[in-house]
């Protein structure tokens, strides 16, 4: 084999290993990215487990206002609606966050959230809530199909969220697969990784950081990224 060649290849292979080890990692970042059950993104259970798979979208855009613009989507894998309705969603915030971040959300919180939540706790309303959620509870009101949508003046981080389907003998759940697994570092743009490196599937929630514009020089590390590995695929084409 050509050393030129064989260098190339194993460049090549180094960048689709750090890649695949979460599936969607590729495609996600604190701006916008999903994840699905079909792929593992997201761990499921009952009918949400099962095609058509259970996907959450987010996508969160700068109000050029000193705002962000956040929108979540739940939905099955094809984007069209869920064989089971939404019961509610929880959104993981950070732990000062107060009521007076999130502005004019299309569904209001329940009362007294922020809060815990916690597995097992009220009446088990959380069915097989993996861990503790700090965050906010938004009613799906029997929707197949949610879009949850609110201003904040706090950027992202990577956390964590959960879902629960209508009641019936079989609940359907969804949560992010390595919701109890700690992200070494909640803001870093591209992805978010544990101490050894290794990609996680967390979505981007709302944190108490501003100002609310991604800094630039963590925009153009990602572009670099993605663009390192189109010259690559091009090189070896």
């Amino acid at each position: 084999m050509n050393p030129r060649t064989s260098w190339k290849l194993r460049l090549f292979g180094a960048i689709g290993a750090a890649l695949l080890l979460c599936p969607v990692i590729a495609r996600a970042d604190l701006s916008s990215g999903s994840l699905t059950s079909m792929n593992g993104g997201v761990t499921a259970a009952n009918k949400w487990a099962e095609a058509p798979f259970f996907k959450i979208t987010w996508n969160i855009t700068d109000n050029h206002n000193g705002t962000l613009h956040y929108v979540y989507t739940l939905s099955a894998d094809d984007g069209g609606p869920l064989t089971k309705s939404i019961s509610h969603m929880l959104l993981q915030v950070s732990d000062n966050f107060t009521l007076t971040d999130l502005i004019q959300p299309s569904i209001p919180p329940a009362s007294d959230d922020p809060r815990t939540y916690r597995p097992g706790a009220m009446g088990n309303s959380n069915p097989n809530l993996p861990g503790n959620l700090f965050g906010l509870k938004f009613d799906g009101s029997g929707s197949s199909l949610l879009t949850l949508s609110f201003d904040s003046d706090r950027t992202a981080m990577w956390g964590n969220f959960y879902a629960k389907g209508g009641a019936n003998a079989e609940v359907p759940t969804a949560w992010n697969k390595d919701f109890t697994v700690a992200v070494a570092d909640p803001y870093n743009f591209s992805g978010a990784f544990d101490a050894q490196g290794h990609a996680l599937c967390k979505i981007a929630v709302p944190d108490t950081k501003t100002p609310a514009v991604p800094a630039p020089a963590a925009i153009a590390l990602g572009l670099f990224g993605l663009g390192l590995v189109g010259w690559v695929k091009r090189r070896l084409a």
